[in-house]
């Protein structure tokens, strides 16, 4: 369980940096939504939830893992459009700006839970061993 929480750390500073760099290198104020940080840390902190749930379903191997997957990724999705709304709520903001940076930072994290767990619920290659 370990070994997953790191790469999704590893992943968020990832992340974190390349905003940093970017606001860095292009230091006008156009690119990001007042309050950018708490929309990435809700966003992270839902997926962080979401992807723990669905890695400890999948290693269980029972029926209903599939279930709890699609219901962790429904209820992420559905806190996120709760956020949305929230947010929408208390600033005003250009539609165009907020899509993007919204979207951008919810798929990328969306991208990383999926494919942490298609790689979890992979089989391992089997070798073929060849008589000679």
């Amino acid at each position: 369980m370990l070994k997953p929480n790191v790469y999704f750390l590893f992943f968020t500073l990832i992340l974190i940096v390349a905003v940093q760099a970017v606001h860095y290198l292009l230091p006008s104020n156009n690119l990001f939504v007042p309050k950018f940080w708490v929309i990435f840390t809700f966003v992270a902190g839902i997926t962080l939830l979401a992807f723990n749930a669905s890695y400890i379903a999948s290693k269980k191997n029972s029926s209903h893992s599939t279930f709890i997957i699609l219901a962790a990724n429904v209820i992420k999705l559905l806190f996120c459009m709760a956020l949305v709304v929230v947010y929408l709520q208390i600033y005003s903001v250009k539609p165009v700006l907020f899509i993007v940076n919204f979207f951008l930072v919810y798929l990328l994290f969306t991208a990383f839970e999926i494919y942490t767990l298609l790689l979890n619920l992979r089989h391992p290659n089997k070798k073929l061993k060849t008589s000679n």
